[in-house]
């Protein structure tokens, strides 16, 4: 979009990326159109690694779920018709932000992708009827671990480690 309007053009780049104005702050409800000739040109390299990419994940995934279910309430997927590609892995975990501080002091990179109930952020608000408890419960544990295919037994091991040794100080 080309326009000499700067009330416009701010308009449009609130609404290209999510309708976001700051970092987790949603004003309206917006899109993912940020891609240009020269992100084309790397994604038509990068999606002949797909299906290579998704493997490793998966795998991480069945991992992660094989040890970690003592501790943090995993991923549920129910379509069994669907191939789930693991961009994200996130769990419920109780004392979720202390165990974000002590994951980000060994290292270890998770992050907060729902911080907020969707019934929250300004443009649902006007849709919001009731009180959303599982909404809030996911905005106030989810936590999403390291997920990406280079990820190593070792850094993988190191996740879960650092996860369990957590939850067993308590």
């Amino acid at each position: 979009i080309i326009t000499n309007s700067d009330e416009l053009a701010q308009k449009y780049r609130i609404l290209r990326d999510h309708g976001r104005i700051s970092k987790f702050n949603h004003a309206v409800v917006g899109r993912n159109s940020r891609l240009d000739g020269i992100q084309a040109a790397v994604l038509e390299v990068k999606l002949r690694h797909l299906n290579d990419w998704i493997t490793a994940r998966q795998e991480n995934a069945e991992y992660y779920n094989e040890f970690l279910g003592e501790w943090v309430m995993l991923p549920e997927w129910r379509d069994t018709s669907a191939r789930y590609t693991y961009h994200q892995y996130p769990v419920l975990a109780p004392q979720r932000d202390r165990l974000l501080s002590h994951l980000h002091g060994r290292g270890i990179e998770a992050g907060k992708h729902y911080p907020f109930a969707l019934p929250n952020l300004a443009p649902y608000k006007q849709y919001s009827k009731g009180d959303y408890i599982i909404a809030q419960l996911i905005a106030d544990n989810e936590i999403s671990l390291p997920i990406h295919e280079m990820l190593s037994c070792n850094d993988l091991n190191a996740v879960i480690l650092a996860v369990e040794s957590f939850y067993e100080r308590f």
